[in-house]
């Protein structure tokens, strides 16, 4: 097999890097000409190997996408030096690997050279240089020897050991996980070698299976010291705000603050490392944003559900190396080694000499292991608060101010949300779509959210009528074409949600982001949208916080998509969402059908006619009450003016008449103050801002009763909607690994309680059984112990949901038969609700440690196998 000093990835790292540039050339192509290519997968060479720190020496500050190996045409060089190159080994964007002999000397060895492209490059041959630097100090059999290194000319090179063997990641590809004894001999190596890194005063910063070469003999070779921090180094060689290292094997520190290098984040690296060995698997799956977030709040996997035969006293000495806290983790590798010797000696002989097992679960995919090393240097988020009737966007990318975007043609800040098809079947989008409101209403798609929940829309886009979430994703996709304005693609779109969404439309929602074309989606509460933008203006204007300076504010949302009440605590620069009380029946449109109402009885009243009956009429007074709506939320009165049977008719419509009309919801809204406060636990007098979102909090009926609840010396701010998708970008930018230099993430809670209904064959009536309380912190994860069933019965469980705002009732999610269980101790229900709001369930068997999956309740509206087809749709239909 093929080897060398380079890790080998035959798949992955480079090429996935050369893929998102080539995709930001498409994108830039797309915009000027509508078209896109279909099928955008990387199409790896199986016989390719290429250096993996061309990956960590991409920055997308650079530009000409220099991540891209623009010299692999370039002739094979005959000599270097005292060297013969015979072959190219590997090749990426931070160097290439030959293979040489040393003629002098007579020795093969891998010559590492900095290709030409990068010789003008200062921060590439300072990486460069300091990776001969690490390499010098280092002399051990468990480590690539370095042998050489200097400069013919303008050419760069390093010769080090030349290797043959395989990865340990490809060692685990071929067998499958590994048998105990093998996993630990090889582990023990791996710490061997790094132990003698750490005492020269170098943390290799990158640990993982593809860094470890395995050679014929059984030796392990730690490879790549491309990332690796010399102690002596002056800190302003670190870099602050890029992310070092590889994402599956990194531990929590180094994602919050990847410059301060410390040992123990190579002992991280390496219990990841034997977590994959033993199991075939990284520790956690998902996007960059999802990996990240895991390492930091996720339990470590259970390994015994994994690998029942691995014993306690190893199981402790894993968990020890991925403590999560730095403290709780081994303060070195010979604590490591003196453990795993301790689990060696107690081990019995028939351990060590049996033959390695394939341990493969059954219907598990085996993961390969290799990733690209993650080294994002200005990483950037695209911010999309979708409304009902508008959406706005917002720019954030590190070490820069925050940037709104133009979501609307033209250079309009904000694109109102509607898509429709012309007559010639072209698909328009916007402003441009609204004016068909009044001629052709039926090729419209318009407040688009009514209409989640059913299967498909009741009108034609384009050749087809889809679901409202298809729908959604394309103006989400419009939205996004206008306003994305940095280099390739954001690395994730962060779109608002209210807080006191449920199952059903978060999952809507994300469905529809999916089907948009968006890799990476993260869902924020608008709350806390709306709180994150404030902090933006007061770090503009005002000193920063204190650590320990703690308030609250209370934000009031009446919008479009619905009416809801939170409390945000800040605590020194984070938040937390503390509560949210809110219904999307009672939003702005139902505000609006009052003032439908008022004028239609007018109407007849006077003309003895209803605008309602006829829909060319019923189009016309609905856009009169909306710019009435307006002017009623800053003028004491307002005129509709319509058409009704061919004429011009007038209704003049009186603020206090209208909040005469809407007491009930005034009710409605002083009852979500109150609840949303004593949920929080909160005092009132506490509160120090209260933040407004939505034109009519700005109603003087809607400010009483705001102020009745808050008093007069809360000052009130008004959030406008490119605020929110500041806010939601600056948010997701706060979880992205590296980005310590701005807000810390926010956390969101809970809205609605979560939980069982319980049937069995003696109940006449289910039990409910409340697991997930509302305002609970996020990501959550709580169990629940059900009762033992007797012989012959199937017992099923439904997941349930708290409705309305007072909480009072709960709504059905779905359900599902229990699997058959014989055991002693009683099955447990495991309820997980991540940072996105979705709930995610599962059922374990404390007998066999086995969890089953539950398939996702609310069933999605779109089947997961129809996602891809509706988004290629959509990107057939924008062409």
């Amino acid at each position: 097999m093929l080897a060398n000093t380079c890790c080998q990835i035959a798949s992955d790292p480079c090429n996935r890097l050369k893929f998102e540039a080539i995709w930001s050339l498409l994108s830039r192509f797309e915009r000027c000409t509508g078209n896109m290519p279909e099928d955008l997968t990387p199409r790896p060479n199986p016989d390719v190997t290429q250096d993996l720190d061309a990956a960590s020496a991409h920055d997308p500050r650079e530009s000409d996408f220099s991540v891209v190996d623009d010299d692999q045409d370039l002739p094979l060089p005959t000599e270097i030096g005292d060297y013969t190159l015979t072959r190219l080994i590997g090749a990426g964007g931070m160097g290439r690997v030959y293979h040489a002999v040393h003629r002098p000397m007579d020795r093969t060895v891998a010559l590492k050279t900095l290709p030409p492209s990068r010789m003008r490059n200062t921060k590439a041959v300072e990486r460069f240089y300091a990776e001969v630097r690490a390499a010098a100090r280092l002399m051990h059999p468990n480590i690539v020897t370095a042998f050489d290194a200097g400069h013919k000319g303008d050419l760069h090179y390093l010769a080090m050991e030349f290797v043959e063997g395989s990865t340990l990641t490809e060692t685990v590809r071929e067998t499958g996980p590994l048998e105990l004894s093998r996993a630990v001999d090889l582990i023990r190596q791996s710490a061997t070698g790094l132990q003698h890194a750490h005492r020269a005063g170098i943390v290799h910063r990158d640990v993982k299976p593809s860094n470890l070469m395995l050679t014929p003999d059984g030796i392990v070779k730690v490879l790549d010291l491309g990332l690796a921090t010399i102690g002596s180094e002056p800190d302003s060689q670190r870099k602050r705000g890029r992310l070092i290292g590889t994402i599956e094997y990194m531990p929590p520190e180094q994602i919050e603050d990847p410059s301060n290098p410390d040992r123990r984040n190579d002992i991280y690296s390496l219990g990841a490392t034997f977590f994959f060995l033993l199991t075939g698997r990284t520790l956690y799956q998902g996007g960059i944003l999802d990996q990240a977030r895991a390492h930091r709040d996720e339990p470590i996997p259970d390994l015994f559900t994994l690998r029942p035969d691995v014993d306690v006293r190893l199981d402790q000495v894993i968990r020890r190396m991925l403590a999560k806290r730095i403290e709780g983790r081994y303060s070195s590798l010979a604590e490591v080694l003196e453990d795993l010797d301790e689990w060696k000696a107690g081990a019995t002989l028939s351990d060590w000499t049996e033959a390695g097992s394939r341990w493969m679960l059954p219907g598990d995919h085996l993961t390969d292991g290799v990733e690209p090393t993650t080294a994002v240097g200005r990483s950037s988020v695209l911010g999309l608060d979708v409304g009902m009737f508008y959406v706005a966007a917002a720019m954030a990318e590190a070490g820069q101010p925050i940037r709104l975007g133009n979501a609307g043609s033209n250079d309009q800040p904000l694109l109102q949300s509607a898509v429709a098809t012309t007559r010639e079947e072209q698909t328009i989008f916007g402003g441009d779509a609204i004016q068909l409101r009044t001629k052709t209403p039926q090729r419209l798609a318009h407040c688009v959210q009514l209409y989640l929940g059913t299967t498909k829309l009741d009108r034609h886009i384009g050749d087809r009528q889809c679901p409202p979430e298809v729908a959604i994703g394309m103006i989400m996709r419009h939205a996004a074409r206008n306003a994305w304005q940095l280099k390739g693609r954001p690395a994730v779109v962060a779109v608002t949600v209210p807080a006191c969404y449920d199952q059903a439309r978060r999952r809507s929602t994300m469905q529809a982001a999916q089907v948009a074309g968006f890799d990476s989606i993260r869902l924020i509460d608008r709350p806390l949208a709306a709180a994150q933008s404030q902090l933006i203006e007061e770090h503009a204007a005002l000193p920063p916080p204190k650590p320990s300076e703690v308030c609250y504010w209370l934000v009031a949302s009446l919008t479009g998509l619905a009416m809801e009440i939170s409390v945000v605590r800040h605590v020194g620069g984070r938040l937390q969402l503390l509560s949210s009380v809110g219904d999307w029946n009672l939003g702005l449109l139902t505000w609006q059908q009052r003032v439908v109402d008022l004028a239609a009885t007018d109407c007849l009243r006077r003309l003895r006619l209803d605008p309602r009956r006829d829909l060319k009429d019923a189009v016309g007074l609905q856009l009169a009450c909306e710019k009435a709506l307006r002017q009623l939320s800053i003028k004491p009165q307002a005129d509709l003016d319509f058409r009704l049977h061919g004429r011009d008719a007038t209704v003049t419509l009186k603020r206090a008449t209208f909040g005469a009309a809407c007491s009930d919801l005034l009710v409605h809204l002083n009852g979500m103050i109150g609840q949303a406060i004593q949920d929080s636990g909160v005092e009132a007098g506490q509160l120090s801002n209260c933040l407004t979102v939505g034109m009519l909090t700005r109603m003087p009926q809607v400010s009483d009763v705001l102020r009745g609840r808050i008093g007069a010396h809360v000052p009130i701010i008004a959030v406008d909607r490119p605020a929110l998708a500041a806010g939601a970008a600056s948010a997701v930018m706060g979880e992205l690994p590296g980005q310590t230099h701005i807000f810390p993430a926010p956390h969101s809670c809970t809205s609605h309680d979560l939980g069982l209904l319980v049937r069995d064959g003696k109940q006449k009536r289910p039990r409910t059984v409340p697991v997930v309380p509302r305002t609970t912190k996020l990501p959550a994860r709580k169990t629940r112990r059900l009762l033992q069933s007797h012989p012959g019965q199937h017992p099923s469980l439904t997941l349930i949901e708290s409705a309305g705002w007072q909480g009072d009732a709960w709504r059905s999610l779905g359900n599902f038969h229990l699997p058959d269980h014989d055991g002693d101790t009683p099955l447990e229900a495991v309820l997980e609700v991540d940072a996105n709001g979705l709930l995610k369930v599962g059922v374990h068997d404390p007998n066999t440690g086995h969890v089953q999956r539950v398939p996702p309740l609310p069933t999605p509206m779109i089947d997961e196998a129809d996602l891809p087809i509706w988004r290629a749709w959509i990107e057939k239909t924008m062409r």
